[in-house]
């Protein structure tokens, strides 16, 4: 065989090499993440995502929440409310093993928390995503919320986890400590998490509910009511792509925003259509006491920043949200898992009880 001829059938012997199953094993199937939390509320679709994508998931948690989830990943047990990163210190020996690729940290608690598992285990965080809130920002009165909107005004850095601030301040304070810590991250500013799970068990999908029932609803009429909610599941798919890409930064991620009368069509291809929808003025709701946000969800008074946040740059970097349809059967499906007899009772934490809205309907009712 000449030379010539043998090196070009070399070459085509490598190009097979290189297109076979072994060699075109995928990075992420290397790739190494931790999970801060993993067992609660958006806990589980970030594991079940990146999972689905080929890393190698481990959780540290305190082992209380929802332990019965995962069996069989590795878990480290850890404690990080306790005082002088002593429940960090337990585990470094275990932690210290590992270079992790990808660090997610979901954690809504004391912001010295976060600064103190940066500080121990900076060095072996590859790059760290930390799930934030559109909280952060100063007020909501800019017509617009960007990643680049003022954020509040923010207290001395805590010296101590028992120190107590508000969720906002919490989030803010935990951002500045990624910030500072020059570790490679990315942070994500969601905004009212939707999905299959809830964060407490008071927080049911109260519209979702509602239509599923079939009575007759109150629903609030307001010109241009808008409303934004982030999707869970696009959301953590999102961080995941940040991670495959090395994407970093800030962003703002929900759903782009959209009319109130808009999402009531997509809800009722989901839930049905009650027996009778009694659309009211909000003034009148208001001089009745049904305080906007506080007593109806997804209800401001006026079209404000809280409800017009751009994600044109999460956008950009590859945010797709799933049709609103499949995150609305997500939540009334998770509702029936947890209530398999349809017996939860609403009036508590921004809603409105069933004796209070049929009381404001007669009342509207007498009046038309």
């Amino acid at each position: 065989m000449k030379k010539r001829t043998f090196l070009k059938s070399l070459a085509s012997v490598g190009a097979l090499l290189a297109i076979s199953p072994v060699a075109c094993v995928s990075p992420t199937e290397k790739k190494k993440v931790l999970v801060l939390g993993g067992r609660g509320f958006l806990g589980p679709t970030i594991v079940e995502t990146f999972l689905n994508a080929g890393y190698k998931v481990t959780l540290l948690n305190r082992g209380k929440t929802n332990p019965h989830l995962f069996p069989k990943l590795p878990v480290i047990i850890c404690d990080r409310e306790r005082e002088n990163r002593e429940g960090l210190l337990e585990v470094q020996s275990q932690i210290n093993e590992h270079h992790w690729d990808v660090v997610v940290d979901t954690w809504s608690k004391s912001p010295k928390a976060v600064e103190d598992f940066l500080a121990v285990f900076k060095k072996n965080v590859k790059h760290y995503h930390y799930v934030s809130s559109i909280a952060v920002y100063k007020n909501y009165s800019y017509k617009v919320l960007t990643e680049t909107t003022p954020l509040k005004e923010l207290p001395k850095f805590p010296e101590m986890i028992s120190e107590k601030f508000s969720y906002s301040i919490r989030k803010a304070l935990s951002e500045k400590a990624i910030i500072e810590s020059n570790v490679k991250f990315t942070i994500h500013r969601s905004h009212g998490m939707r999905a299959f799970r809830t964060p407490e068990p008071i927080y049911e999908p109260y519209w979702a509910v509602k239509f599923h029932r079939g009575g007759e609803v109150l629903l609030p009429l307001q010109e241009n009511h808008y409303l934004q909610v982030t999707d869970v599941v696009s959301y953590c798919k999102f961080i995941e792509r940040c991670s495959d890409k090395s994407i970093t930064g800030i962003f703002n991620v929900a759903r782009d925003r959209m009319l109130f009368k808009d999402y009531i069509k997509e809800l009722i291809t989901v839930a049905g259509k009650p027996k009778k929808m009694h659309w009211i003025p909000a003034k009148f709701l208001i001089e009745n006491e049904v305080i906007p946000y506080r007593k109806l969800p997804l209800w401001r008074p006026k079209p404000i920043g809280f409800y017009n946040v751009d994600i044109s740059k999460a956008k950009k970097a590859g945010l797709r949200n799933r049709p609103i349809v499949e995150m609305l059967k997500d939540r009334l499906d998770g509702y029936k898992f947890r209530h398999p007899n349809d017996d939860f009772v609403f009036g508590k934490n921004g809603t409105l009880s069933d004796s209070k809205e049929r009381e404001v309907i007669d009342k509207w009712n007498t009046l038309k």
